[in-house]
């Protein structure tokens, strides 16, 4: 049974990669660099066009 579940994980997760380069997301850099678990640093909040047009209105 845990054979069996662990090929359909291997076979979503696959399906879900594709999907993602499909979309210009490749995931495999960002698992190199953030497989840990870490998330990278947001950009500063001024610098989001929805932040900068809310200043502006």
């Amino acid at each position: 049974m845990l054979r069996e579940l662990d090929s359909l994980h291997e076979t979503i997760l696959g399906a879900f990669k594709a999907v993602s380069l499909l979309t210009g997301v490749d995931l495999e850099p960002l698992v190199a660099e953030y497989g840990d678990g870490s998330t990278p640093d947001p950009p500063p909040s001024h610098s989001h066009p929805l932040t900068q047009a809310a200043r502006h209105s």
